[in-house]
């Protein structure tokens, strides 16, 4: 039986969730040493970058500190447009919107459900659950739609629907195509 006793319509089959893990999704970790990651990730293990976000561009980032790198990579061994997110560890610790404790260094863990109605409900079920949520939304890079939740000892864990695939020519949609309106 559920936690709180109801039962949910997903896909047409009763759960006691309102969402259906489909698969673990991709990984983000937090490094010190992010250039030798990017590197141990990229040229021994072969993953590919498919975007760098800048982190020195959003508003919470420090104008008056130096800490390194100030990009997240977005890396991937097949058509998903990342599997794995590498983050600097000093820039994530000054994100307001994120509270990491110092020793958490994975980013996140994500798992993919299987619609955008799993994603928005999930919101609901987790508030009634008192699950504290981090955010909601879309993502850019990769356009996946999200809910944000913290596990009992601050894990970041990200329940997504859809998320970009990359072509044949090997390139992720333009920065343009993120937020565009529609008429």
């Amino acid at each position: 039986m559920s936690l709180n006793g109801h039962r949910y319509d997903v896909g047409g089959v009763l759960l006691e969730r309102p969402f259906k893990i489909r698969r673990l999704g991709h990984f983000g970790f937090n490094f010190d040493k992010l250039e030798e990651a990017r590197e141990f990730y990229g040229d021994l293990l072969g993953f590919t970058v498919s975007d760098k976000a800048d982190f020195s561009r959003a508003p919470w980032f420090p104008k008056d500190k130096s800490l390194g790198d100030n990009h997240g990579y977005f890396m991937r061994y097949g058509t998903d447009h990342h599997a794995m997110v590498l983050f600097s560890k000093p820039v994530m610790d000054v994100r307001a919107d994120r509270k990491f404790m110092p020793e958490v260094t994975i980013n996140q863990i994500t798992w993919q459900c299987g619609s955008l109605k799993e994603i928005a409900e999930a919101h609901s079920y987790f508030e009634e659950q008192q699950v504290p949520i981090q955010r909601v939304g879309r993502d850019m890079p990769g356009s996946n739609w999200h809910t944000y939740v913290y596990d009992p000892d601050g894990h970041t864990n990200e329940l997504y629907y859809g998320i970009e695939q990359i072509g044949w020519n090997q390139r992720s949609k333009p920065r343009d195509m993120y937020y565009r309106g529609f008429r």
